[in-house]
């Protein structure tokens, strides 16, 4: 039972004994009273009827309330945001998670613990209100920022090379050129992304430590890596770092919304451990101080134990407090608004009176408080699998979910919130219409009342489903039909005009290289179509981030900018050498032209025997400024001409 429980209890239990053991006082010396009455000759007062009843009703109240909690935590069950828990129960203590840890069957989790991260994406607009305008990181929801290798205000850029223990901080002056500012040696640690305030700068990421593993008999060069999560806060100004928070568990996706900072990260524990609790190591104002997440603010799910647990740490920047609650569940993929979160957990176990392997798949809905924190309130079921955020949205109160499993069979979820437990219902389902036979779905994108889904075996279907009417989804009539498909799609100028990024196909569905179209979904064909050609003379491979990340595109729709990295390794036959190419391609959109996409500007940075890609481009003031391991290039939009070449 949790502290406050404990308060109410006593609280209650004294009212109740009080006013009972006040009534007996009363009967008690009213009775003695009566006795020397008589002897003296008074007339005999009886306890009034009203007083016994005040007292009766005041000692039953607290006997009521005592009991009403008591009853409360024998059903596991509690109150949070004004919800009953009922699949969600507290642990409440270090004993009672070893017990459901001996329970543990330790099948869960398998397919998906190794998961890559998630594509991520959508609104890439003009920059804020400052005097120069920029081209944000592109994000899937506006107002809910999402980490990134790059990121810019305009006036500075910073940059974290892939796999690099540095940050660069790089200065754009007036004419927009481009200088290396600053280089921040970070040791031990090593960045995984990054935002930025108006005065800070957020480092993620993880601090490896190495030794060499030694036996008395021989010494071997193998060697043990511990990798703890961390998060560095920096002054903007300065650089100087200010805080850095380190927890013993593994920070597998994070949002940024306002000044609040969530992390979402996985512990591991096992049984018999001593302390099972998540810890967090705190360095500010250069004093270091240790503290765990109270037992309160662990819950897990009957029937489904793992020994995964998900942690939810809600860090506010402006004054580096945080809060933090954990769940013993498996997390594998985040949706974000600014009002919600959502989880998607699956749990994988073995079905011993069944005899039989099943998936269970969850979505966790948690929403912001007044205090900036996270709270559970609700969780539904569903069917299948999801690859995306993007296959998740919520509109006007309605969580929506596309989802798709190996037998081909795609659905579409409409859920709404329970008002009085913690319970996600179907209100409706699309299980028929999407896809022919054994297609899968490749992407999903959701506009306020209407669903995009791309599917795909051997042609690529884009579906349009009015969703209007929640409770009855329509799939609209004639979906777009081509070859190859998208991975990501991004609503242009209209509801109807989307760009899609992805791979083209042959008449078999063998996929064979990039792809970029332009839609109108009022029609049953792209509009226009790019495909990157392999070359006749070189064996070729093109590949690009943003097949699976769409933070590496550069969307302004604005300014009709859509561009991306591309990197090939081409094989020279009189040399008998590879080389590598990094490119950058810039589209410009206009659904007003016969040609939407049109021809691309195409930037390239220096072959190199070594790999090399390009990571990110950056728009600022009309100039794109591209970064790889090796070299800065700026292309000037107005001059259509390679402004600055900037090696570091």
């Amino acid at each position: 039972m949790t502290t406050i429980k404990w308060i109410i209890v006593g609280i209650f239990a004294f009212l109740s004994l009080f006013y009972g053991f006040k009534l007996v006082i009363e009967m008690v010396w009213q009775k003695r009273l009566n006795k020397f009455k008589k002897t003296v000759g008074e007339p005999i007062v009886n306890i009034s009827y009203q007083m016994i009843f005040k007292n009766v009703y005041q000692a039953v109240l607290g006997l009521f309330v005592v009991a009403a909690v008591f009853m409360t935590l024998g059903q596991n069950t509690g109150l949070i945001a004004n919800k009953t828990y009922i699949d969600a129960k507290n642990i409440g203590s270090h004993d009672e998670l070893s017990a459901l840890l001996t329970s543990y069957n330790g099948y869960q989790n398998y397919l998906y613990e190794d998961s890559v991260g998630a594509p991520e994406t959508d609104a890439a607009l003009d920059g804020s209100n400052d005097t120069r305008s920029y081209t944000e990181t592109n994000v899937q929801v506006e107002g809910v920022d999402e980490s990134d290798v790059i990121k810019t205000d305009g006036y500075h850029i910073y940059y974290a090379p892939r796999y690099q223990n540095e940050l660069l901080v790089f200065s754009v002056d007036d004419q927009g050129e481009i200088i290396l500012e600053q280089t921040i040696n970070l040791n031990d640690f090593y960045i995984e992304g990054m935002f930025i305030t108006d005065t800070q700068v957020i480092l993620i990421g993880y601090i490896y430590q190495s030794q060499a593993i030694t036996t008395d008999e021989f010494y071997c060069s193998w060697f043990y890596v511990n990798d703890t999560a961390s998060v560095k806060v920096f002054d903007k100004e300065n650089m100087d770092l200010t805080y850095e928070l380190t927890t013993d568990s593994h920070f597998y996706d994070y949002r940024l919304i306002g000044d609040v900072l969530y992390l979402f990260s996985q512990k591991y524990i096992y049984q018999n451990t001593e302390e099972y609790r998540p810890q967090y190591i705190i360095n500010k104002d250069s004093i270091e101080t240790t503290s765990y997440l109270s037992y309160d603010q662990m819950f897990y799910f009957e029937q489904e134990m793992t020994n995964s647990m998900m942690v939810i740490t809600s860090l506010r920047l402006d004054d580096l407090t945080f809060d933090a609650q954990a769940f013993m569940v498996q997390f594998y993929t985040l949706y974000a608004t600014q009002e919600s979160f959502y989880m998607i957990s699956y749990f994988y176990g073995y079905d011993e009176a069944e005899g039989n392997w099943f998936t269970n798949a969850h979505v966790l809905k948690f929403s912001i408080q007044e205090d900036l924190s996270l709270k559970y309130v609700a969780t539904g079921s569903f069917e299948g699998y999801i690859e995306s955020q993007y296959w998740m949205d919520e509109y006007d109160g309605y969580f929506r979910l596309v989802t798709t499993d190996w037998l081909g069979k795609n659905r579409l979820y409409v859920f709404v919130e329970d008002p009085n437990i913690d319970k996600l219902n179907v209100l409706s389902l699309v299980d028929e219409g999407i896809g022919l036979a054994n297609e899968t779905v490749k992407s999903v994108r959701f506009n306020g009342e209407i669903a995009q889904i791309v599917t795909f075996e051997t042609h690529d279907p884009l579906y349009t489903i009015d969703l209007s009417n929640p409770s009855q989804p329509e799939i609209e009539s004639s979906p777009i039909i081509e070859n190859g498909y998208s991975t990501y799609l991004h609503v242009w100028d209209q509801d109807n005009h989307l760009v899609g990024f992805g791979f083209d196909a042959d008449d078999q569905g063998f996929v064979t290289t990039l792809k970029l179209s332009a839609y109108d979904t009022n029609l049953t064909e792209p509009l226009s179509s790019f495909v990157f050609d392999e070359s006749d003379q070189y064996y070729q491979f093109n590949y690009s981030e943003a097949i699976y990340n769409p933070k590496a595109l550069l969307i302004n729709v604005d300014k009709n900018i859509f561009a991306f990295p591309m990197s090939a390794y081409i094989y020279d036959y009189e040399t008998n050498y590879y080389t590598y190419e990094a490119y950058y391609f810039i589209f410009n959109i206009d659904f007003s032209n016969t040609n939407v996409l049109g021809n691309p500007i195409i930037i390239t940075h220096d072959q190199t025997i070594n790999y090399n890609k390009i990571d990110r481009g950056v728009e600022i003031e009309n100039k794109i400024y591209t970064f790889s391991r090796t070299e800065i290039v700026v292309f000037d939009l107005n001059t259509m001409a390679v402004s600055q070449r900037l090696y570091y």
